[in-house]
């Protein structure tokens, strides 16, 4: 077979059996899907396009669910609407075109259309850096120790900040003990702190640059920005122009120092003020360039907002919508903590209920233990069943509210660790009354979650 781009998307999404075989293989020794999903995607921007399809929709869709069952460890017949739910998983086509955009704003193909009209910050190209060996750029490292200073030393302290209102950076110029000149830099409000402190220390650079000492001392207490310029490693255009202005006037003494934040050092302290007042100036930004992170973000709130609309459409999940009704908050929750098996089979329904081990003929009846009229479902236990009663009381009064289907997403967002307590009662009940035994030999069968 000929390799042609033409043929690239469905030879990389189409080798269905060499993709499966390979994702069995690595689930057996890890459920971590993020350490698989950058191999799925692998050159994503080439075939996302074809992620389009239904068919490979469908492909992607069970190579994803096989790992969505063991993040969740859930039932094997819980519908993938809401394993990507518990698991805060993405689909896999939205994540290919996700990959996509990024590529191709990183590349300067596209503009990313929510930055009204930003430019994006790209890496300085290879060719157009100095190499690492034209000079050896170092820092010391000051903690409370004092430096014997030149009476006619410059003294140049920087600093960035953010906060609520903005993104600031300042440099404080003293001549000993005296400050006898400062400067406030704002940034546009997307820019990051990493970024307001290589811009203080450029400004810093430039103004050691074009003033007549000889020997100037640059203060920072940012050791990942002072890391980046000394190390002649990194592409970002702030540190090239940092290492270039340093490179190309070697005839000054210009030497850079790291000092620790907040340790009562006087320069230290004032640039720290100034880049604070500077994060709420009303004034043109000296710097607009946008973070290749904050393009992420932007991304990954339009793929969340997909998500949503596709998950709209689904007819599976409903015992899941029932406690979790809007997926963008689910996936906020998700992401900053999972949940147990035992909440997985409350919020799937899929574990040991009656109703459901009926559905798939493992039990003769789907009716509850308090009454044989009554199916035994995950809304009926939480809500209605008598046998608990007392338990389910605590919980109205640790939650102050009734319990009722219309509250199960105020409880578990604002009360889950007492609605926990609560399933892990249920759960303990329903698995005696439903007898433990058979459901785990039946599960053990299906290669499913033990419950």
């Amino acid at each position: 077979m000929s390799l042609s781009l033409q043929g690239l998307p469905d030879m990389l999404v189409c080798n269905r059996s060499h993709l499966e075989d390979f994702c069995q293989k690595i689930t057996k020794r890890t459920a971590k899907f993020n350490e698989i999903e950058p191999i799925v995607l692998y050159a994503a921007n080439a075939w996302a396009d074809a992620a389009n399809k239904a068919y490979i929709i469908k492909k992607l869709d069970t190579v994803q669910r096989s790992f969505a069952i063991k993040i969740c460890r859930a039932y094997r017949t819980t519908p993938l609407s809401s394993l990507r739910v518990l698991s805060g998983l993405l689909p896999l086509d939205l994540r290919a075109h996700e990959n996509k955009t990024l590529y191709e704003i990183k590349k300067g193909y596209t503009a990313c259309e929510h930055l009204k009209g930003a430019e994006v910050e790209i890496k300085t190209p290879f060719c157009k850096t100095s190499h690492p060996a034209t000079a050896a750029l170092e820092y010391v490292i000051l903690f409370n120790e004092e430096l014997t200073i030149n009476g006619s030393s410059l003294q140049i302290y920087t600093d960035g900040s953010k906060t609520e209102e903005g993104v600031g950076a300042a440099i404080s110029l003293w001549k000993g003990d005296i400050e006898i000149k400062s400067q406030k830099l704002h940034l546009a409000h997307f820019c990051t702190v990493y970024q307001a402190e290589l811009m203080a220390l450029k400004r810093a650079a430039q103004l050691a640059v074009q003033r007549k000492e000889t020997e100037v001392l640059i203060y920072s207490d940012s050791r990942s920005a002072l890391d980046a310029v000394v190390g002649g490693r990194s592409f970002d255009p702030l540190v090239t122009e940092i290492r270039e202005l340093l490179i190309q006037h070697s005839e000054k003494n210009i030497k850079l120092f790291w000092v620790k934040a907040h340790a009562g050092r006087r320069g230290n302290e004032r640039a720290d003020q100034l880049a604070k007042e500077a994060t709420g100036a009303k004034q043109k930004p000296v710097y607009d360039r946008c973070p290749i992170s904050y393009v992420k973000k932007l991304i990954r709130e339009n793929t969340v907002q997909k998500w949503v609309t596709k998950q709209s459409n689904e007819t599976t999940g409903v015992t899941t919508r029932m406690f979790l009704p809007d997926p963008e908050t689910a996936y906020r929750i998700v992401r900053s903590k999972g949940f147990n098996p035992i909440m997985t089979q409350i919020l799937t329904g899929h574990g040991a209920f009656a109703e459901y081990l009926h559905r798939f003929k493992i039990k003769p009846s789907p009716a509850c233990e308090c009454d044989e009229n009554v199916l035994q479902t995950v809304e009926h236990l939480l809500t209605e069943c008598p046998i608990f009663t007392i338990q389910r009381h605590n919980l109205e009064q640790t939650a102050g509210m009734r319990i009722a289907r219309n509250v199960l997403p105020d409880i578990l967002a604002g009360h889950r660790l007492a609605l926990e307590n609560f399933c892990e009662r249920i759960l303990d009940r329903t698995r005696r009354f439903n007898g433990a035994q058979t459901i785990d030999k039946q599960n053990n069968s299906k290669d499913t979650t033990k419950i």
